[in-house]
């Protein structure tokens, strides 16, 4: 899939009616890039998601960028296990 699929359901799921509650991509090559995209996606479609998985992807995120957010949800979020979307996207 890589971040090029992502970007793609990224796309799709931003334009709304999608009724996804659980998405399990792990595995996926996804970097940092396409997770963002994702949640992009899903916040723009307003899709009811409400658990992420990304675990066995590629993404990373500096430590620099984690104090700059400094929030257990940013570290939940990118970690590449399971974001539960409501409580990862407060903000």
């Amino acid at each position: 899939m890589g971040d090029d699929g992502a970007n793609a359901l990224a796309r799709a799921l931003s334009k709304g009616g999608i009724p996804l509650r659980v998405l399990h991509l792990e595995g996926n090559q996804i970097s940092a890039e396409g997770a963002v995209a994702l949640v992009n996606g899903v916040l723009t479609g307003h899709c009811p998601l409400e658990e992420l998985w990304l675990a066995d992807n590629s993404i990373a995120l500096s430590a620099s960028a984690v104090r700059h957010r400094k929030t257990d949800e940013a570290r939940h979020l990118m970690s590449g296990t399971c974001c539960r979307m409501g409580s990862c996207l407060r903000g």
